[in-house]
């Protein structure tokens, strides 16, 4: 398996198919790259007021609300209806979950983003070289010019033994 730099330009096109980043990132990553933060802020999309129900429209059609304190969010209607409420781990083991998220982060962080949350969206696989591949929910917030930008994906994450990302995908 690669390492290093091509790993790591994996991670960045898995993340920007999965969350739609990348050549359409919000305007405030458009800027050049900030110094990637060492841990995500505690002030997460989990940790805000819920928003006021976003009626009609599909699923994965944007919508925006006022949070008071927060400011003003843009998301898809999926998402929205998640924001004030942790993200749901999945049952089952997910060693991967930890390794996944430290590695969208470093991406993620480079484009501007605030802060991430992650969970298990299901349970690992097992090879028989000790590879654990399993699919991780990402929550990442970005900031714009009147509040943030909530983003969602599910995406599938391979570690090794040692917890070290051989590959993400989404």
């Amino acid at each position: 398996m690669q390492t290093g730099h091509i790993t790591s330009r994996v991670i960045a096109a898995a993340l920007a198919a999965a969350l739609g980043v990348g050549g359409a990132c919000p305007a405030s990553a458009q800027t050049e790259p900030a110094e990637p933060v060492a841990a995500p802020s505690a002030n997460t999309p989990a940790t805000w007021p819920a928003p006021a129900p976003v009626a009609g429209g599909p699923d994965g059609e944007l919508a925006t609300s006022f949070l008071s304190g927060i400011g003003m969010v843009l998301a898809t209607r999926q998402v929205m209806a998640k924001i004030g409420r942790p993200l749901e781990p999945a049952p089952g083991p997910n060693r991967t979950v930890e390794a996944c998220r430290d590695a969208a982060w470093a991406e993620a962080s480079k484009l501007g983003a605030t802060t991430i949350e992650a969970a298990s969206a299901g349970r690992q696989g097992v090879d028989r070289q000790g590879r654990a591949t399993a699919p991780v929910r990402m929550r990442i917030t970005y900031p714009n010019l009147m509040g943030f930008e909530v983003r969602e994906a599910v995406m599938i994450c391979t570690i090794d033994r040692r917890g070290t990302i051989l590959e993400v995908r989404s």
